[in-house]
């Protein structure tokens, strides 16, 4: 009977199984190897190789000690004049240098040639595009003065033909509505209306009167009402206005403004100003204007100068 095997001891003897079987593997295996592996010539070969090149060498030399065909004497005269030749590496690479020079400037000529063609072509074509656009510049011009002085005609026309039309159907209401008087006494120097300027100061169209005076001359208002305006101007140099309803009346060049804005002047009793050559003017006098709705009106038709 059996005696009873405690578990450590099973354990023990698995363990030694399992070992003993792998030791077998191992075996089997490096067995296996070694006889599927191939043999290894490399050693013969190299030998073999070294054996073919002594005996290819001693080949050559038993040919060169037997035989003169392959270095016959014409061939031997040969060698010996090429090599005693003295060939002038110098001279030939002179001569190369030179070839290739004269090769690069031929082309730096070329170059500048047709750069310099392409210079005045150039130039060409931007004096044609200058001229051109001068001639398209000129024309423009001369259409846009035609079109200004046009333009300024038809203004001009239009203007005149509204002040003709105001001085027709208002005149004669305005002198029955409003009481008027002389600003200044004096002779007129220019008129209203269109005029001939005789300096670069007088505009071609005179929308008031000028009246000459000596400077220091008091200037009254021509009708009551209210001075809106009382400062100094380029071209109008110190000047009044005064507005009653739709008629206001304009004092320019003055020397002196005694009247300030929003203060209250009646004809004959209140100095507005004094007349003196002040602003754009030729000579000492008075700019004097009517304007019924804002539109200037031939003061003549409202008083007798």
């Amino acid at each position: 009977m059996e005696r009873a095997i405690s578990s450590n001891e099973r354990i023990r003897r698995a363990e030694e199984i399992y070992a003993q079987r792998q030791n077998l593997r191992e075996r089997t295996k490096r067995a296996t190897v070694n006889v599927s592996e191939p043999r290894n010539f490399k050693l013969l070969k190299r030998l073999a190789l070294q054996v073919i090149i002594c005996v290819l060498i001693y080949f050559i030399f038993y040919l060169v000690d037997t035989t003169n065909y392959s270095f016959s004497q014409s061939a031997l005269n040969k060698t010996e004049e090429l090599i005693s030749h003295d060939v002038d590496f110098m001279g030939i690479y002179n001569n190369v240098i030179n070839v290739i020079n004269n090769y690069i400037s031929s082309i730096g000529i070329q170059n500048v040639e047709s750069t310099e063609e392409n210079k005045l072509e150039g130039q060409m074509e931007n004096e044609t595009i200058n001229e051109e656009q001068n001639l398209v510049t000129e024309q423009e011009n001369i259409e846009n003065q035609n079109v200004s002085a046009v333009s300024a005609e038809i203004e001009e026309t239009t203007v005149q033909t509204e002040v003709k039309n105001v001085e027709l159907s208002e005149t004669d209401r305005i002198k029955q509505q409003y009481s008027f008087i002389l600003p200044v006494s004096g002779t007129v120097s220019s008129e209203f209306g269109t005029r001939e300027a005789t300096s670069s100061v007088m505009s071609t169209y005179h929308k008031g009167i000028d009246i000459a005076a000596v400077t220091g001359t008091s200037i009254v208002a021509a009708t009551s009402g209210t001075v809106t305006i009382a400062r100094h101007s380029s071209s109008y140099g110190n000047y009044i206005m005064i507005e009653n309803g739709e008629v206001k009346t304009v004092y320019a060049h003055c020397s002196k403004l005694l009247a300030s804005v929003r203060r209250y002047d009646k004809p004959r009793t209140r100095n507005c100003a004094s007349s003196v050559r002040h602003g754009n003017t030729t000579g000492p006098h008075l700019h004097f204007e009517i304007r019924i709705n804002d539109v200037c009106i031939n003061p003549r038709l409202i008083l007798n100068f």
